[in-house]
């Protein structure tokens, strides 16, 4: 039996919006039952890998239970009011609205982010952990990098751009997506539909080839 951490404080403020304090035990009531496309569960947040260690002092989660509405997120592992706090994820149960930027904190290791509603930004750039966008996604440019990352996105996407080294992405279903680039080998994957040998239909994941040069999208000297 895993010993329940306690949480240092029920609420913090993390750009601009307060949130709700949970513990590892509280976050997997939420997030224990999310799965890939394989119905395979996606988190243990006991597991004690890089992903969740248990090494740290005061890990916590970070909970909005309602629509959020900020400017940017940066999903550093503390703040400068609080630098004693170790945050593992960011869970959303409802929709995330970022006028800016989401950005993972670090291509080794960044807090998880799980969005069970709708997520809408300008650009979102993740890393670093096993991502969740459950209620869709809509961006300009969606990047990931190194293979410490994963994103999972069920529901419509909507994107001009797509863009992965190295980084495991597995969408739904594309809605209007402009273009594509997979930097390595092929780390994009969509959903479809198959009939079984018996009939029954199943969901497999195919790879999508880039549809772009990365010098197509961006001048060289970038």
């Amino acid at each position: 039996m895993i010993k329940e951490e306690k949480v240092p404080f029920e609420t913090m403020v993390f750009s601009g919006i307060t949130f709700k304090v949970i513990n590892r035990h509280e976050a997997h009531n939420i997030i224990g039952n999310l799965t890939d496309f394989n119905n395979q569960k996606i988190y243990n947040v006991f597991e004690d890998t890089w992903r969740f260690p248990d090494y740290e002092e005061n890990p916590i989660f970070l909970l909005a239970e309602e629509d959020v509405e900020m400017d940017l997120l940066e999903m550093d592992f503390s703040t400068e009011e609080h630098p004693n706090i170790f945050i593992l994820g960011f869970i959303f149960k409802g929709n995330l609205t970022v006028a800016k930027l989401i950005s993972s904190y670090d291509t080794d290791n960044s807090p998880a982010l799980i969005v069970l509603g709708k997520t809408t930004t300008v650009n979102i750039n993740l890393f670093g952990n096993v991502h969740y966008l459950g209620g869709g996604l809509q961006c300009d440019t969606l990047a990931g990098e190194y293979n410490h990352g994963e994103l999972f996105v069920k529901g419509d996407l909507t994107a001009w751009l797509i863009y992965t080294d190295d980084m495991l992405f597995h969408f739904e279903r594309f809605t209007d997506v402009q273009a594509i680039i997979s930097a390595g080998r092929p780390d994009v994957l969509i959903c479809s539909n198959v009939q079984d040998t018996d009939g029954s239909v199943i969901t497999v994941e195919n790879y999508l080839p880039s549809t772009h040069k990365l010098s197509d999208i961006v001048d060289d000297a970038f």
